[in-house]
């Protein structure tokens, strides 16, 4: 054992050498007034003395003694476990390093990168998110475990300054060489939350190490590519672009950046990164075109107008382009229907399409319903309501907006025969869909006998339009109840979804239903309900998975819950399969149970693999097949950035070597005992202050009595 000792003198008067200089000043100035009134001798002297002694009391020097031990220690090494090592020959000159470790030496073997961890050198793997230094030595506790010297073996990267344990004597053996030839995404910056249908802005930084960039940086999603631009990047330097894209489906989605990987990138795992955004629903773009003024379009029209959700374009047809005006259109009132410009230049920012009584061949119009076709197929939506130029009625049939009706049409004729039937009647549930929420008339679960009543309660319909049949696929809602002709029928097309209204009085369930029953509620809640479903909202999906977060890392834990229910909202019950997905590769799988209510709730494992994944609820399909039922995106993501800048921190490790009085070593030493390994115990504090004893006092007062006793005697003043 071995004590070192250093003595601090300073001053415990406030106000330190300033004030002991004034006080100084004062008692000089003492001394000078008695040499002037008596001269030189015995009372001058022993005015000195006591001006002296008053000094010292006054400015109450203090000593303070340090005493550190320092004690035999152990020898730690932490090799660095972290995906960096990988990079070019760090992972060789690593186990070499560890090769050259003696068997017989005395040391602690560590692995570091997210944890601190044993290691056995037979083991080693660089398999860590980032270099995590500074907990590592946090973690170790030099103090229990008699740790007075640490050997770092790591090529420093993703490191800042990192400040010593106290006491503990840190060496370091560099990594890697420098010059990299790697072109890399350093960081990017995007929202986490964004809205549908509307330019969500990435600013991608991307580095170029040893040569110059120049190529395209890309969004995909699903494989598919949503946007790019080109950067041009020197050889050693960094610059920003940014990337701008719209955003198609709404909830969590996952969206991959990268940039082309040249055949000579050493690091080809930073060229690609992926983000995850939350898409919402700012406001719902609804284009309503009426062919006439009627009491349905108003209903519709002020429900669409009242809900501040909803934005709404509506156009009443009362000019058509055939109208003869003797004026310029400039100076009329009633402007011609703008086809061209809805149709073509802003159809793509809809969300919904209705037309309700509209007769397209006076406006010319055979050549756009492709264009409507094509976007409902591409995730839009489609309603039509009934009248006399709807459905049959309105010659839609061969068109392109029969294509994606729920039914088939009755053939165009000069005039349709039998195309719209008069008479009033109650329209009835179809009992095969009686759980769906479009049906729901009142807010909260209900039961199937509540709805069947709640619908018998309502106002009688007057009219439906005639149809030739129902397609495969569809569902039937609402129906006639003597013929079972369809009523409200809506369809899947592609990734869009189209609603069918055959009548255009279901005002009466509002305006009719309220005078006689007090509660008008079913005409907003059914439509209400109808956009919401059209629209894609999440929570009127048959079947859906939700976890408790949206960013995970590898080894946390996923905690998920399934509402499954089939194409007619009837609950799926008995046993799930819940996999974890990587596109169609399935990374894990455990077997779960769906309830009586059709819920499901599971807990997994998070996978070692960072980016996109999904959580799925899955069952066999007919052929054995996995048939998705529902599914939910996540991002597993790295604990941080290290392969973005990968590259030797020589500067951070030679600090750290020396701020703790350590060695930056070239070469793992033969015989490690020639390292300084003594810990350095915490030094003991001893503060000592001679003049604030009360012994001191009492002599300081007896000095000053026996001044003033010397001098009465002399009859001096």
């Amino acid at each position: 054992m071995i004590v070192s000792g250093i003595a601090q003198l300073y001053l415990g008067v406030p106000g330190g050498f300033v004030t002991a200089l004034i006080v100084g000043l004062v008692l000089l100035a003492l001394i000078a007034a008695e040499w002037k009134a008596h001269g030189v001798g015995r009372f001058l002297i022993l005015r000195i003395l006591t001006a002296t002694l008053i000094w010292l009391f006054a400015i109450q020097p203090k000593w303070q003694i340090e005493e550190a031990r320092e004690l035999p220690g152990r020898l730690a090494v932490l090799v660095d476990g972290s995906r960096s090592m990988n990079v070019r020959e760090r992972a060789e000159q690593t186990r070499a390093a560890l090769d050259a470790i003696p068997e017989t030496a005395d040391v602690d073997l560590f692995s570091f990168s997210d944890e601190l961890a044993p290691l056995d050198p037979e083991d080693w793997q660089p398999r860590g998110a980032e270099s995590r230094l500074a907990h590592a030595l946090e973690m170790l506790d030099p103090a229990a475990q008699e740790i007075g010297a640490v050997l770092v073996l790591s090529d420093g990267a993703g490191m800042e300054n990192i400040e010593p344990p106290p006491g503990v004597r840190v060496y370091v053996h560099p990594i890697g060489e420098p010059g990299l030839r790697d072109d890399a995404i350093a960081d990017l910056e995007v929202a986490p939350a964004a809205f549908l249908r509307q330019p969500v802005r990435v600013r991608v930084r991307v580095h170029a190490e040893s040569r110059p960039f120049s190529g395209a940086v890309s969004i995909h999603q699903g494989g598919a590519l949503i946007s790019e631009t080109r950067v041009d990047v020197p050889a050693g330097e960094e610059r920003d672009a940014v990337v701008a894209f719209v955003p198609r489906r709404l909830g969590r989605s996952v969206y991959t950046i990268s940039i082309p990987t040249a055949t000579d990138d050493e690091i080809p795992e930073n060229n690609e990164r992926s983000f995850l955004i939350d898409v919402r629903r700012e406001r719902l773009r609804v284009l309503f075109v009426a062919g006439r003024p009627s009491w349905d379009v108003r209903f519709l029209r002020a429900h669409l107008k009242q809900e501040n959700s909803i934005d709404l374009i509506s156009f009443f047809i009362l000019r058509t382009n055939s109208d003869l005006t003797m004026a310029d259109d400039a100076d009329l009132a009633l402007i011609p229907f703008p086809t061209d410009e809805l149709f073509r230049e802003h159809l793509g920012s809809f969300d919904l399409v209705i037309f309700q009584d509209f007769d397209f061949e006076q406006y010319r119009m055979r050549s756009y319903l492709p264009r409507i076709r094509d976007h409902v197929r591409t995730g839009g939506a489609f309603a039509m309501v009934g009248g006399n130029h709807s459905f049959s009625a309105g010659a839609y049939a061969g068109t392109a907006i029969e294509e994606m009706l729920p039914h088939q049409l009755m053939p165009n004729e000069p005039e349709p025969r039998d195309s719209v039937r008069l008479g009033r009647f109650l329209a009835r549930p179809n009992e095969a869909n009686l759980r769906h929420p479009l049906l729901e008339l009142r807010a909260g679960e209900s039961s199937i006998s509540e709805t069947r009543s709640r619908w018998a309660e309502l106002a009688e319909l007057d009219g439906i339009n005639r149809v030739a049949g129902i397609r495969e696929g569809s569902q039937v809602l609402l129906e006639h109840p003597e013929s079972d002709e369809a009523v409200v029928a809506v369809r899947r097309f592609g990734e869009g979804r189209v609603l069918s209204v055959m009548t255009d009085t279901t005002w009466r369930w509002g305006s009719v239903t309220g005078g006689v029953t007090g509660d008008a509620s079913a005409y907003p809640r059914f439509w209400d309900r109808a956009i919401r479903w059209l629209t894609k909202d999440p929570l009127l999906e048959p079947s859906r998975v939700t976890t408790t977060r949206a960013r995970y890392v590898a080894g946390g834990v996923i905690e998920a819950r399934a509402q499954l229910r089939d194409e007619h909202y009837a609950p799926r019950t008995g046993t799930v399969r819940w996999q974890i997905r990587r596109g169609d590769e399935v990374l894990l799988e455990r077997e779960g149970v769906s309830d009586a209510e059709g819920l499901s709730e599971i807990e997994l494992p998070v996978p070692a693999i960072t980016g996109p994944l999904s959580v799925a609820v899955v069952r066999d399909g007919p052929e054995g097949e996995n048939r998705v039922l529902a599914e939910e995106v996540i991002l597993v993501e790295g604990a941080g950035d290290e392969l973005a800048n990968p590259h030797v921190q020589h500067q951070v490790l030679s600090h750290l070597a020396e701020a703790s009085e350590g060695d930056v070593l070239s070469a793992i030493p033969a015989d490690l005992g020639s390292l300084d390994a003594r810990r350095r115990e915490a030094p003991r504090v001893e503060e000592r202050a001679p003049l604030g004893h009360p012994l001191a006092v009492l002599f300081l007062l007896a000095a000053l009595s026996f001044e003033w006793w010397a001098r009465r005697r002399a009859r001096l003043r």
